[in-house]
C-alpha cells in the first residue's frame, strides 16, 4: 500500500523546507518532492572555482532567514540533520575587466572606503543607499513577517515618498 500524506510539497528550495517544518510540526504528515538532486534554492552553497572555496550560489533570501522566527526556532534542529549556515564579514565581491574588483563588507565604513577607491561617485551612491535602508529598514522587515494583505505596505509607501 502506497504511503498517504495530509501535504504534498513540490519543491526543495527554500520555502518548501521550512513550509514542511512548519506543517510537521503541527501533527500533518508531509512529504518534500524535489526534482534536483540536493535541498538549497536560495541558501545553496557549492564549490564551483576551486576545490574546498566554497560560494554561495543563490543567497539571496539567507539574511531573512537568519532573522526569521523560524531559524529562532528551528535552527538547532537543521544543524542536527547537516545544515551548516556560515557568516563572512566580506560577503560580496564583485570582478571587473582588467582585475579590478570591489567587496562590500558587512561594516559601513570598510564598505564605503572599497568602493571609494573604485569610484568616488560609487560611494557616494552606495551612501545613500544606505540611508535610505536605515530609514525604511524596520519597517519593510515588518512587511515581511506580516500576515497579508499587510497594512505595513503603506507605512513602507510613505517612508520612501
Amino acid at each position: 500500500m502506497a504511503p498517504t500524506y495530509d501535504v504534498v510539497l513540490v519543491g526543495a528550495r527554500n520555502t518548501g523546507p521550512v513550509s514542511a517544518v512548519m506543517l510537521a510540526h503541527a501533527a500533518r504528515k508531509v512529504v518534500v518532492v524535489e526534482a534536483n538532486d540536493r535541498l538549497g534554492g536560495a541558501v545553496a552553497s557549492g564549490e564551483t572555482t576551486r576545490p574546498r572555496y566554497v560560494h554561495d550560489l543563490f543567497a539571496t533570501s539567507l539574511n531573512l532567514l537568519f532573522g526569521s522566527r523560524f531559524y529562532a526556532e528551528f535552527s538547532d534542529n537543521q544543524s542536527r540533520y547537516g545544515q551548516q549556515l556560515r557568516r563572512s564579514d566580506l560577503p560580496y565581491a564583485r570582478g571587473f575587466p582588467g582585475g579590478r574588483s570591489v567587496g562590500v563588507s558587512v561594516g559601513v565604513e570598510s564598505t564605503l572606503e572599497r568602493l571609494h577607491q573604485l569610484s568616488p561617485r560609487d560611494a557616494e551612491g552606495w551612501q545613500q543607499l544606505h540611508e535610505l535602508h536605515e530609514r525604511v529598514s524596520s519597517t519593510l522587515f515588518s512587511v515581511y513577517t506580516s500576515p497579508v494583505p499587510s497594512d505595513g505596505l503603506a507605512d513602507l509607501a510613505q517612508l520612501v515618498s
